[in-house]
């Protein structure tokens, strides 16, 4: 009986006990699906990482982007100072140039009147010189009188006298004659030194206008009118720049001609 409970028992758990069979093929796809996705986790693990690092990139870009941004701004300011400081020193120049054309019509002025001076005092010197050989000529004369009328007393004393006379006018023809060309030297001496005051004011003016146009051929300069003429209207480069090539030929130009009236 015991064992036929036994046989009875081991049969009932054979034939609840369930047996699956898998398939090789379908553990394969399992398997590959696996791979295939493991794949892909790394493939979106990769690209979440490459956008991570694009963010940072584009963060760091636009901090640069702010600090640039923050430089320009102080470069505009300075140069509004620059082009104000500039302006001034301009008018300064002008100021300074108009001062130096008065001085220089002044000495035109000074100049005519040393002429005029000049020329009278040619005329006194061949007065002068005609005098000197008429007093010679009298005293050839006078000197043959008094050989020859030696043993007339009053007739030498009347020619003594005026040889007395002619010998006080000798004198003061003579001392007129030398403080004419006492004049006359310090007059060339004057004349002298106008001319080197001329000379200097016009090596002055070329220093100016060379200063005028290197600054204004400066690329200080062509920068600052690049960014001004951006403030005031918007167009392409090379019209900016052919107008600042312009204004900059304009403006010597006129300085120029300014300059050879002068000269």
């Amino acid at each position: 009986m015991g064992n036929s409970h036994s046989q009875n028992s081991q049969h009932d758990l054979d034939s609840n006990t369930i047996y699956e069979v898998v398939n090789i093929e379908d553990n394969d796809k399992i398997k590959n699906e696996h791979n295939e996705l493991k794949e892909n986790y790394q493939m979106l693990n990769n690209d979440f990482y490459s956008k991570k690092c694009e963010i940072a990139n584009l963060k760091k870009q636009l901090e640069e982007a702010n600090n640039k941004n923050i430089e320009l701004e102080e470069d505009l300011k300075n140069s509004y100072y620059l082009n104000d400081v500039l302006e001034i020193k301009t008018r300064n120049q002008i100021n300074d140039y108009n001062k130096l054309k008065d001085k220089y019509d002044n000495l035109e002025y000074a100049k005519l009147d040393i002429e005029e001076k000049y020329l009278k005092e040619l005329d006194s010197k061949d007065c002068i010189e005609y005098l000197k050989e008429k007093n010679e000529v009298l005293e050839t004369d006078l000197n043959k009188q008094i050989v020859k009328y030696n043993d007339e007393k009053n007739l030498n004393n009347i020619l003594g006298q005026n040889l007395g006379d002619m010998t006080k006018n000798y004198d003061k023809y003579k001392n007129l004659y030398n403080q004419s060309i006492i004049d006359k030297n310090t007059i060339k001496s004057t004349q002298d030194q106008y001319k080197k005051d001329y000379k200097l004011l016009l090596k002055k003016n070329n220093d100016i206008f060379s200063n005028i146009s290197t600054n204004l051929n400066s690329k200080l300069f062509k920068k600052q009118l690049y960014e001004f003429l951006e403030t005031i209207f918007k167009s392409e480069p090379y019209v900016y720049n052919e107008i600042i090539e312009n204004i900059i030929k304009l403006v010597l130009a006129n300085i120029l001609l300014q300059k050879m009236k002068v000269n």
